[in-house]
């Protein structure tokens, strides 16, 4: 192929600016600079001017590729992205947009969608990877109301500002970007730190309440500790039991670690044990003493 590209760029170059095939040398007649004429014979075979351009500048033959694995490099050696619209190279055709589909592997795809493959090298709705930097490229995020608008659809590249997302089992939200779905409580974490945590908590347990100052990581057991009282608790408070000798048991789970803080002859002491044992081992902020009309009168 070096031979036969060695060969060919002696013989002719491509004029980009005029999308034309010219003599670098004079040649059966022709004098240098000329145009060459659609189809030449060279050594008994007919080449069409447009296969030698393509040789020109990429080193090998054409190829109907478009049937072969598709990646992001054949996809440059035949399209350009001009303006935000898909336009074959100019040595490929004469008028250059794309302005219908294009068929890639025996499949049509739009023009929007292979300039999102041209930049990501996934196709559009193809589940993939979402980082926070493209859910940050795609979404906005707002952390006052914690509803997700989208800023630009990653198919067309048109601007939207509508909000996104619907319920899902649990009364959850959840939103779709890039072909990715998650819930909108972990999709905030991620557009907020970059990252997500394996639990995010709503601080005042109403699932669809995005705010971000309603969420929190819950992966050392704040989840868990988030939750409503089991309908079996007859107390009132988290971690307090009575026994059947009248008095007052109370316990807190650390990291799954349940650890006895003592018994009590009233439930006001063993809520005031149980409330100073969280503030021991952080659990301050998790609001996790329920009060209810029965304990208020403590």
């Amino acid at each position: 192929m070096d031979n036969i590209y060695e060969k060919f760029s002696a013989m002719f170059y491509y004029d980009i600016e005029a999308n034309v095939l010219r003599y670098k040398r004079a040649f059966r007649g022709h004098s240098r600079d000329t145009v060459v004429c659609a189809n030449i014979l060279i050594d008994g075979v007919r080449y069409h001017t447009r296969r030698i351009i393509y040789l020109l500048e990429n080193k090998v033959w054409y190829t109907d590729d478009r049937e072969a694995v598709f990646t992001q490099q054949l996809a440059d050696r035949f399209f350009n992205i001009i303006n935000g619209k898909l336009h074959w190279k100019p040595y490929l055709r004469t008028e250059t947009r794309c302005h219908k589909g294009v068929v890639i592997n025996g499949k049509l795809r739009t023009a929007t969608k292979v300039i999102f493959f041209m930049q990501r090298g996934v196709w559009s709705g193809t589940p993939h990877k979402l980082t926070a930097d493209l859910l940050r490229e795609l979404v906005h995020y707002d952390p006052r109301t914690g509803i997700f608008t989208r800023v630009k659809n990653y198919a067309s590249g048109r601007a939207m500002g509508n909000p996104i997302g619907s319920y899902v089992g649990g009364g959850y939200i959840a939103i779709k970007v890039a072909g990715t779905k998650l819930r909108a409580h972990r999709a905030a974490f991620l557009y907020m730190t970059g990252d997500i945590p394996s639990e995010v908590d709503h601080k005042n347990r109403i699932r669809d309440d995005n705010r971000w100052s309603n969420l929190r990581d819950g992966s050392d057991g704040v989840n868990h500790r988030n939750k409503s009282l089991y309908v079996t608790n007859t107390i009132g408070y988290r971690g307090i039991e009575l026994e059947p000798t009248g008095r007052y048991r109370a316990r807190i789970t650390v990291q799954g670690k349940r650890i006895n803080i003592g018994t009590f002859k009233t439930l006001k002491k063993a809520v005031k044990a149980r409330k100073k044992a969280e503030r021991k081992y952080g659990f301050d902020s998790l609001d996790n003493i329920e009060e209810t009309p029965q304990n208020q009168q403590l």
